[in-house]
């Protein structure tokens, strides 16, 4: 295990379990951590709006 990141554009087939293993970790972690900031940077985009502008409802929006 010297280099992980080389593992992550080598074919499957090339692999040994172990290293599947840790592609697959890195890349999990990896989408995990984009869908995460995208759900933050959404939720603080709808916080932000306003109720006025009729974009949101007054639940969402602030007040």
């Amino acid at each position: 295990m010297a280099n992980p990141f080389k593992t992550l554009f080598t074919k499957n087939a090339q692999l040994n379990s172990d290293q599947l293993i840790l592609k697959k970790t890195f890349i999990a972690f990896f989408f995990f951590f984009v869908f995460a900031g995208a759900a933050f940077w959404g939720w603080k985009w709808l916080r932000s709006q306003s109720s006025v502008s009729g974009k949101t409802s007054a639940p969402y929006g602030k007040s």
